[in-house]
């Protein structure tokens, strides 16, 4: 199994933001939202949306896949 912060981008390749967060995919499980609290995730939810990507940028929205 591999770190996935070890493969997460420092930045957007579109804006060059440090906001980037990767795409999670499927069903949600409510109780995880639960325990998050007040917390904001360090993922973003894909939902069934195609194509799918790997990460997307908080800050401009853009979303792409690979480590760039």
């Amino acid at each position: 199994m591999t770190n996935a912060t070890a493969d997460m981008p420092r930045q957007c390749p579109n804006c060059g933001a440090a906001r980037v967060k990767r795409l999670v995919y499927g069903l949600v499980d409510y109780e995880l939202f639960l325990e998050l609290g007040n917390s904001e995730p360090d993922f973003v939810l894909g939902w069934w949306q195609e194509p799918r990507h790997d990460w997307r940028c908080d800050a401009c929205g853009h979303e792409w896949s690979g480590s760039r």
